[in-house]
C-alpha cells in the first residue's frame, strides 16, 4: 500500500468491465474517479499531479503521458514503436487504460453503458479544452504476439463502430482518426520492418472487423 493512500478492494460478480465500474461507482466514497485498466501500472507522481485538478469548478477530464512497455515479440514492440508516433496518441489525451475525471466531470454522464470503448465513451463528454494531459506517465502493455494484437486492435475498431451507431452526435464531436503527419512518417520511414508489421496489425484487424458480423456483441475476455 502506498503512503496516505487506502485501497478497498471489491469483489463482483460483474460480467464486463462495464458492470465493474458502475458496481464500483456506486460505492464510491468521493466524487472524483480515477479508472484504470487491471494491467496498467501508473507512474509514482501521477495521483499526486491528479490532484491539483479535483477542485477545478468545472469538468475536467484528465490522463498521464502514455508510455508502452517493452514486449517479448517482434510485432508487439514493432506496432508499439509505430503506434505511439501517431499523431493522435503522441500528442492528444487518450485516455487509454486510464483516465480520471473530477466532480463536476462525473456529473457530464450517469451508469456506464454496456459497450466496449468505456475511455472513448467518457472522453466524448469533454471539450478539448477540459481535457488535460499530466506529465506523469503510466505504462500501457502492448499485447503480446500477432494474434493478440489483430484480436485487440480488431476490437477497437468494433468498439468504435459501436459507438458511431449508438451514440453518432456524441462521437461526431470529436472523431479522429488514424492520421500521419511529418514526425510519424519520418519513423515509419526509418523503421520499414517496423512499419510492415504495424500494417499488418492495422490491415488485418481492419479486414476481420469488416467481415465480421456488423452488430455482433463484442466478447469480454482478456486478450493478452
Amino acid at each position: 500500500m502506498k503512503k496516505g493512500y487506502l485501497y478497498r478492494v471489491l469483489e463482483s460478480a460483474a460480467q464486463s468491465k462495464n458492470e465493474a465500474l458502475n458496481y464500483a461507482d456506486a460505492r464510491a466514497v468521493y466524487p472524483s474517479r480515477l479508472y484504470l485498466d487491471a494491467d496498467v501500472k501508473c507512474g509514482p507522481d501521477l495521483l499526486r499531479q491528479a490532484q491539483q485538478l479535483l477542485n477545478i469548478n468545472a469538468p475536467v477530464y484528465f490522463s498521464g503521458s502514455l508510455t508502452i512497455s517493452k514486449g517479448q515479440s517482434f510485432f508487439s514492440n514493432a506496432y508499439g514503436l509505430i503506434w505511439k508516433t501517431m499523431p493522435y496518441i503522441r500528442d492528444s489525451v487518450t485516455g487509454i487504460g486510464c483516465y480520471g475525471v473530477n466532480e463536476r466531470g462525473r456529473e457530464l454522464w450517469g451508469k456506464f453503458p454496456l459497450l466496449h470503448s468505456d475511455d472513448k465513451f467518457v472522453r466524448m463528454h469533454f471539450t478539448g479544452e477540459q481535457r488535460r494531459k499530466l506529465t506523469a506517465t503510466y505504462e500501457w502493455p502492448v499485447p503480446q504476439g500477432l494474434i493478440a494484437l489483430i484480436k485487440v486492435r480488431a476490437r477497437w475498431i468494433k468498439g468504435n463502430r459501436e459507438l458511431q451507431r449508438r451514440f453518432p452526435t456524441l462521437l461526431s464531436s470529436d472523431n479522429r482518426r488514424l492520421k500521419l503527419d511529418r514526425r510519424s512518417l519520418t519513423t515509419m520511414l526509418h523503421n520499414p520492418m517496423a512499419t510492415l508489421a504495424f500494417l499488418t496489425v492495422y490491415s488485418s484487424a481492419s479486414l476481420i472487423s469488416l467481415l465480421g458480423r456488423r452488430h455482433a456483441g463484442i466478447e469480454w475476455v482478456r486478450a493478452r
